[in-house]
Formats: C-alpha cells, structure tokens, sequence
C-alpha cells in the first residue's frame, strides 16, 4: 500500500523492491509523460507501454497518477539539488545563493529534466495542490527559499530574462541581509 511519508505519497514497497534495471525504466517512462504534457492531460497507458509493463502493475506500484508524478518529480529534485547547500544568509553568502540559483538554472536547462521541470512550473504545480514550506523555517530561509525558486519560475517561463533575474534575486538577498 502507498505510504504517507512528510506530505508526499511514495511509491508502493513494490516497487521500491523492483530490479534496479525495470526501476528505472519505469521511471523514464513518467519522465517521458509528465515531460510532454501536463499532469491533467497524461494518460497511463503511454507510461505502461513504454515502461513494458501490465496496466495493473501501475497500481500496484503506484496509487494514481499524482502519486506516480510526486515520485517521479521527487527523484528529479534530489538530482538536481544534490550539491545544493544549506547555509544561512549573510552578507558573505548572498553571492552564493545566486551562483547556486544560475548553476541549478544552467543544469536543469541542460538536463533530461528540462521540459518536466517546465510542465511543472506552467501547469503541474497547482494542479497539485502542493502544501506550503513548513512554517517552522525560519522566516529568513523562508524568504531566501521563496526568492530563488520565484527566479527559477521566471527564467523558465522567460529565460531571456535569465540574467535581469539574476540580478533582481541578488539585490533582494542583499536586502534581506
């Protein structure tokens, strides 16, 4: 059965016990779906097909689409913030939220994930109905947190604005210092 684990479906013990190999085909297979339309629109039929595998299996594995796509977009988030690091604002740090911000921008638009992260930020996301960052973050991480993915958002849905939001999200890190 799917469990409940900090806000997020996870995937079914199932799965998780699955040969790495068929693992990761499946999971190519959400990318290739979720990355070519939104979440509403996606149909599990392309996803079994191109993963190889039964209709029913899906559901065994996962409990509907929206838990399939949390896993999928989990997995991305843990690659592309992998090096991502977890320090405190100060005067001395702002430049390195910045470079981290531009460094993850330049990755993701370069990466596999481009076009999911995409879908994500045009349609997914409040499809959703993502729950808040806890409100036990610090107000200051809150806000740096808030700044950078808002960046993100923008470059994304206007990437020729890449280097003007860049320096907008430096120069509201430095206010906040």
């Amino acid at each position: 059965m799917i469990t409940l684990t900090g806000g997020r479906y996870m995937p079914s013990q199932t799965f998780m016990n699955l040969p790495a190999e068929k693992k990761a085909r499946i999971t190519q297979a959400l990318l290739n779906e979720y990355s070519r339309q939104p979440l509403a629109q996606a149909q599990v039929t392309p996803i079994v097909k191109d993963a190889q595998i039964a209709r029913g299996a899906f559901y065994k594995y996962f409990e509907d689409q929206k838990d399939a796509y949390n896993y999928l977009y989990q997995e991305v988030l843990k690659e592309v913030h992998n090096d991502t690091p977890r320090i405190m604002l100060t005067a001395d740090t702002v430049a390195l939220f910045v470079n981290q911000t531009a460094k993850f921008l330049s990755q993701a638009s370069n990466s596999q994930y481009r076009e999911l992260i995409k879908m994500h930020i045009i349609y997914n996301a409040a499809f959703l109905n993502q729950k808040p960052m806890p409100i036990e973050v610090p107000p200051k991480m809150w806000a740096v947190a808030s700044l950078c993915h808002q960046t993100i958002h923008d470059v994304f849905l206007n990437p020729e604005c890449q280097d003007a939001a860049l320096k907008r999200l430096q120069t509201s890190l430095e206010a906040l210092v």
